[in-house]
C-alpha cells in the first residue's frame, strides 16, 4: 500500500485512479477487494484531486438532471421522484 501511496504523490491521484477504476468491477471478489482498498486510500488521501478525474456519465432518459448555473448560488436539494430528480429550493 505504501508504494501505491508513493505513486499517488509522485504521479498524481488522477493517474492512479484511471488504473484503479478498471479493477473495481472485476468479476473475482478477491481482486475487487484489493482495488477497493486502493480506491479508499486514494479517496482519503486526495479527495479534491479526484473530482476532476471522475469519468463523465451520459444522461439517461429516466435519470437526467438539468439545472442552470444560477441554481448553484442558491441552496437546493435534489429529490428522487422515481422518474428522475426534482429540484426543491430551500431558500
Amino acid at each position: 500500500m505504501e508504494a501505491i501511496e508513493g505513486m499517488r504523490v509522485a504521479l498524481g491521484a488522477a493517474i492512479v485512479l484511471n488504473y484503479c477504476l478498471q479493477g473495481l468491477f472485476h468479476p473475482a471478489r478477491k481482486v475487487r477487494e484489493v482495488y477497493w482498498k486502493i480506491y479508499n486510500s486514494l479517496y482519503i488521501g486526495a479527495q479534491d484531486a479526484l473530482v476532476a478525474a471522475y469519468p463523465t456519465l451520459e444522461d439517461e432518459q429516466n435519470n437526467a438532471i438539468y439545472f442552470s448555473w444560477l441554481m448553484l448560488d442558491t441552496q437546493c436539494i435534489f429529490v428522487d421522484i422515481g422518474l428522475g430528480f426534482h429540484v426543491v429550493n430551500m431558500v
